[in-house]
């Protein structure tokens, strides 16, 4: 799933996880390893949001999952390898608006 501006910012404001740029030279070679995603790294590994179906979920709400879909193969973080996707304890509604900064 590829995030638009404002749901960046949504993942950002909830989580403090930034992006990878899309300007990123990684950024292109890993859309052709794992598709057309918005990538999040962190300590543990490589990120992405997918969209899921939520039958409590209110109308106008975009629920979505964050699944690890790959992990640090070195101890100097340098270099990642695909694992099974396996789902983070992480749902965020990306429809959600961020309050403006005062």
């Amino acid at each position: 799933m590829k995030l638009d501006e404002t749901q960046l910012a949504v993942v950002e404001s909830q989580t403090g996880a930034k992006p990878l740029p899309a300007d990123d030279p990684a950024a292109e070679q890993l859309s052709g390893a794992f598709g057309d995603h918005s990538f999040f790294l962190d300590p543990n590994g490589l990120y992405i949001f997918e969209g899921v179906d939520l039958p409590e979920a209110e109308h106008g709400t975009s629920p979505a999952l964050l699944i690890q879909i790959a992990e640090w193969t070195d101890e100097e973080k340098t270099a990642i390898g695909p694992i099974e996707p396996k789902p983070a304890d992480l749902i965020l509604d990306l429809a959600m608006e961020i309050p403006a900064p005062e």
